[in-house]
């Protein structure tokens, strides 16, 4: 997502946060409603907004990386926001957290209110989602 469109998104979870706060009852952990908070708001501000996300001028500012690799590793990110956009939502949630954040599923379950076999379940069917798309596109590749 462009840094602008992240900033919107982050401003956006704040000015809910602000307009709900007294409804937080502590049920759940302040984390917990958070993440909710931005799931249901992180949506919105992906959809069509991360076609230009990776910016190869920004990259090449910021590391030591040639033009080649440059475009290389802003084609494989172009790559990876499609396939994620094919998951299902609630498996694309999932996966994200377990694969790229690396978080337990114990601690997907409760950041996402599901059960933990549903998470289990959901981690399997992304995983055999996302392994189907990336083979899809290797064909059309060759």
């Amino acid at each position: 997502m462009p840094a602008a469109a992240v900033d919107d998104a982050l401003q956006e979870v704040f000015i809910v946060v602000h307009r709900r706060l007294a409804e937080f009852d502590g049920r759940a952990s302040i984390k917990t409603w958070l993440f909710a908070i931005a799931l249901r708001i992180a949506p919105k501000h992906r959809r069509g907004s991360h076609t230009a996300d990776a910016d190869p001028e920004r990259e090449t500012a910021s590391s030591d990386k040639g033009p080649h690799e440059v475009l290389e590793s802003t084609r494989a990110a172009r790559t990876l926001y499609a396939i994620l956009d094919e998951l299902e939502e609630s498996r694309r949630v999932v996966f994200v957290l377990a694969e790229l954040e690396e978080l337990p599923a114990k601690d997907i379950a409760e950041l996402t209110g599901a059960p933990l076999n549903t998470v289990y379940s959901r981690l399997r069917l992304a995983r055999r989602d996302f392994d189907a798309a990336v083979a899809r596109r290797s064909r059309r590749i060759r």
